[in-house]
């Protein structure tokens, strides 16, 4: 399949690294929108990803911007998702409560340590960090891509 585009505009490096960039193109098969986001690599699958970056580089759709890293997410928002990164975890030791068995002291603190941690974190921050490559990450449903610092957050050891 083809896919053709007739322009693009507004070229920025997704990563300090250089080797992504995140561009609006105008694709003729896309009715909805004029410029749709598009991420454009150096290598790929698809032929036109490819164009666009060399388009890109050489300067056709102008001077790319500078990479910018995402901002902190901070207050009530890094709040909600600690407490979403908080469930994940718990959820991984639920199986530790089963009927069946009988928790440690260890187990039982560090599921106790885990429901306070909102509390006894109330400045916690998110930062977003470029991923490597090649990195496989351990994300939790919901959590923006990319968000894995956490500051001013006290993290309990897991048995």
């Amino acid at each position: 399949m083809t896919i053709k585009y007739s322009t693009a505009r507004n070229p920025q490096w997704l990563n300090a690294e250089k080797t992504q960039l995140l561009v609006e193109v105008n694709f003729g098969h896309i009715d909805f929108e004029e410029y749709s986001p598009f991420a454009a690599v150096e290598s790929g699958d698809l032929d036109h990803t490819h164009q666009i970056w060399a388009e890109c580089v050489t300067g056709k759709y102008g001077d790319i911007a500078d990479f910018v890293p995402p901002a902190d997410i901070t207050g009530s928002d890094a709040m909600a998702y600690l407490r979403l990164e908080r469930d994940r975890r718990l959820g991984d030791t639920d199986w530790w409560a089963n009927s069946d068995r009988t928790m440690t002291d260890d187990q039982t603190a560090y599921r106790e340590a885990l429901r306070n941690l909102p509390a006894n974190n109330p400045d916690a921050i998110l930062r977003w960090e470029q991923p490597p490559e090649d990195a496989v990450l351990e994300q939790t449903i919901g959590m923006p891509h990319g968000y894995t610092i956490w500051v001013n957050v006290s993290w309990p050891t897991k048995p």
